[in-house]
């Protein structure tokens, strides 16, 4: 396999970020739930570093890391592992992602059926307005 090849296939990605709507639901998670928290906390402190937050999104996150990044260090033969060390507990990614797509659903599904709700209240008083009107 050619270089070219290797580096377009993805494998030197960790799978949960082969795929690319893995790989945005991945930067999601990454920027709403622990960079938009530092933000916070660095703001709540005073602290200068949070400037170098400023802006960042999970699309800016997401394009910078795959498509420049490890692209660009893939180039020069290296990937992105896992650390294989038996005697270290580490997090789980697929685990860690799956919770946040579940979350994030739910809060999409709850927040749909609000705007449901709101909306079917609306029509029922407008249609009880027009009733009155009569």
């Amino acid at each position: 396999m050619e270089l070219t090849e290797y580096v377009k296939s993805g494998e030197h990605l960790p799978p949960e970020l082969r795929d690319f709507h893995d790989a945005k639901l991945f930067f999601k998670w990454l920027v709403w739930e622990k960079v938009e928290r530092r933000r916070a906390e660095c703001e709540a402190s005073g602290a200068v570093s949070s400037m170098m937050l400023e802006g960042l999104d999970f699309a800016k996150a997401q394009i910078f890391t795959i498509d420049y990044f490890l692209w660009f260090m893939a180039m020069f033969g290296y990937k992105l592992q896992r650390i294989r060390k038996n005697d270290m507990q580490f997090y789980d990614l697929s685990s860690a992602m799956r919770e946040y797509s579940e979350r994030l659903s739910k809060q999409q599904f709850d927040a749909l059926s609000q705007a449901l709700k709101t909306t079917k209240t609306e029509i029922e008083q407008s249609k009880g307005r027009q009733r009155s009107n009569r």
